[in-house]
C-alpha cells in the first residue's frame, strides 16, 4: 500500500518536474542544495512513507509532520502558494526576543525599557536607571537600520529573571562593537552573572580580554568552562551576529554563521544564582559592550545546527549582514 500510495503521487510530481526551483530558507531544502524543488517534494513524501522525520519537513511551521506538509511543498514548487515567512517564534524554546525594530521610539530617546516579544509580559528589560539607560537610534551604523546603543555603564535588567536557571541554552545577538576594553569584566551582551556570590554564573555572553567572543559558564564544582573564538579576534566598527548554543557538556560558538570555536567539558550543570539576566552591563561585576544592538535572541534548550543556520538566515536577510555557513 505504501509503495503504490508513493510511486501514484511521484507520478502526479513528475508531470510538472518542468517547473523551475527557487532559492528559499533551509525550511522544505530537504535534499540541502540550497533551493526548494519538486525534488524536494519527492525525497519529503519518500520519508514520510518511510516514517522518517525531519524539521525541512515542517514546511507548515506548526510543530507536526504529515501529508500536508508535502502538499504545501508541492504548492510552493509550482508557485501556487508563497513558502511561509520565517520567525524566531517558530523554533520552539524562544524565551525572550529584543528587536530593535519593534520599540516606538523617537531617535535619541532614552530605552528605559524595552519590551520582551517572545513570552508576553514576562521578563522585560528594565534600565537600572536613567542614566544607565542606553539610546535609541533611527539608524544605526548596522547598514543605517535601527538600533540601541550602549556605552560602558549602560545596564538593563530582565524582570523577574532572578528565578531562572537553564543547563541547555541558546544564545544570538546582533552586535557593532564601537570600541573594545581588554578587561575580563568588560564588553558584557547578554549574561546571567553572579554578583551576590561572585563568580556563579549560570552563562555569560561577552567579549573578553583577549578581544575574542566568549561563551561559558561556571559549573557546580567551581570550574569556569569558556567557549571562546581564539585566534579569531573581534573588530571594532564590524557588525557581527554572534551565536552560542549549549547542551549538556557541549558548546558551540558561531560569528558571522561561521563555527569559530568548540567546548568538550566535564561537567554541564551550570551554577545557579539569584541575580537577574542583564542586556550589557551587570552593574555589580561587569562593564556593557560599547556600541550597538540590534536584536537579541535567547532560547531555553541547544537548538540543533540545522536550527542554528536557520536564524543566521533570518538574521542575516533582516539586518543586512552578510553570512558565510560551512
Amino acid at each position: 500500500m505504501k509503495k503504490t500510495l508513493f510511486f501514484a503521487v511521484a507520478l502526479c510530481l513528475a508531470v510538472v518536474m518542468t517547473v523551475s526551483s527557487f532559492s528559499a530558507t533551509l525550511c522544505g531544502d530537504v535534499n540541502g542544495d540550497g533551493e526548494v524543488s519538486i525534488a524536494d517534494a519527492l525525497i519529503s513524501l519518500r520519508m514520510l512513507v518511510n516514517e522518517e522525520a525531519s524539521s525541512k519537513l515542517d514546511v507548515n511551521r506548526d510543530g507536526t509532520i504529515n501529508l500536508l506538509d508535502v502538499l504545501k511543498l508541492l504548492k510552493i514548487c509550482t508557485g501556487e502558494v508563497d513558502m511561509p515567512a520565517f520567525s524566531p517564534i517558530d523554533i520552539g524554546g524562544l524565551v525572550a526576543k529584543f528587536d530593535a525594530s519593534e520599540l516606538s521610539l523617537n531617535d535619541g530617546d532614552k530605552v528605559t525599557m524595552w519590551e520582551n516579544t517572545a513570552v508576553g509580559d514576562k521578563f522585560d528589560a528594565i534600565a537600572v536607571s536613567e542614566d544607565c539607560a542606553p539610546t535609541y537610534v533611527k539608524e544605526s551604523l548596522i547598514g543605517g537600520k535601527c538600533g540601541v546603543v550602549l556605552d560602558k555603564k549602560s545596564s538593563m535588567y530582565l524582570a523577574g529573571s532572578d528565578v531562572l536557571h537553564y543547563d541547555d541554552f541558546s544564545i544570538f545577538a546582533v552586535v557593532r562593537p564601537d570600541s573594545i576594553t581588554a578587561s575580563s569584566v568588560g564588553n558584557d551582551i547578554f549574561s546571567k552573572l553572579g554578583s551576590s556570590s561572585p563568580g556563579n554564573h549560570n552563562w555569560y555572553f561577552n567579549i573578553n580580554h583577549l578581544y575574542n567572543f566568549n561563551f561559558g559558564w561556571r559549573d557546580t564544582n567551581a570550574a569556569y568552562h569558556d567557549c571562546n573564538a581564539a585566534g579569531c579576534a573581534m573588530q571594532a566598527n564590524t557588525d557581527y551576529i554572534l551565536g552560542g548554543v549549549k547542551g549538556g557538556t557541549n558548546a558551540s560558538l558561531y560569528s558571522n554563521g561561521n563555527l569559530v570555536g568548540k567546548l568538550f567539558a566535564a561537567t554541564g550543570s551550570a551554577m545557579q544564582n539569584t541575580d537577574f539576566v542583564y542586556i550589557g552591563a551587570n552593574e555589580h561585576v561587569s562593564q556593557s559592550i560599547d556600541g550597538t544592538i540590534c536584536e537579541i535572541l535567547f532560547y531555553d534548550r541547544a537548538l540543533t545546527v540545522e536550527e542554528t543556520q536557520e536564524i543566521y538566515m533570518y538574521l542575516s536577510e533582516k539586518w543586512g549582514i552578510e553570512i558565510t555557513m560551512e
